[in-house]
């Protein structure tokens, strides 16, 4: 008798389709998605990462510890939608948690690369992030969710 097991992944869905909050389709780089290679400086990936870092509310709520991506460990696409998942930490910005800084900052646009490093021994964590730029998506919002803590002296390739 042979047995066939049939495996099944959810589609997981963020957010109210009708207040238009883009769908979460779970990882893989086939059925239409293309695995993105180089996710280094200047590419749409990263650009992407440190966009999802300045949005209130989808990676970082707290103008006192902001997070920044470190490196984003893959990503995909699939037309004009983008998934990728990347380790961000908590960072250390000129002008905000810098000794002699007046007050905090009303948003977060603060959180370049050229003005924030990592904080030693800082918390980091993997964050997935999409966003769907195509005409026919319900939403061109960027949704952050966080899939795991890292811990302290964890290697992420």
């Amino acid at each position: 008798m042979i047995s066939l097991l049939l495996v099944i992944f959810p589609i997981v869905v963020f957010g109210d389709q009708a207040r238009g909050v883009p769908t979460v389709v779970p990882w893989s780089y086939g059925n239409g998605w293309e695995k993105i290679t180089y996710v280094g400086p200047s590419t749409n990936a990263n650009d992407l990462a440190w966009r999802a870092a300045r949005v209130d509310g989808a990676i970082n709520q707290n103008l006192a510890n902001p997070m920044m991506p470190l490196q984003v460990t893959r990503a995909q696409q699939k037309g004009l939608h983008i998934q990728l998942e990347a380790v961000y930490v908590e960072a250390n910005c000129v002008g905000i948690n810098t000794p002699g800084a007046q007050s905090l900052p009303t948003t977060f646009d603060f959180i370049v690369n050229t003005k924030c490093y990592q904080r030693p021994m800082g918390k980091r964590y993997i964050y997935r992030v999409s966003e769907d730029i195509s005409p026919e998506a319900p939403s061109h919002e960027i949704v952050a969710w966080k899939v795991r803590d890292v811990r302290q002296y964890e290697i992420i390739h």
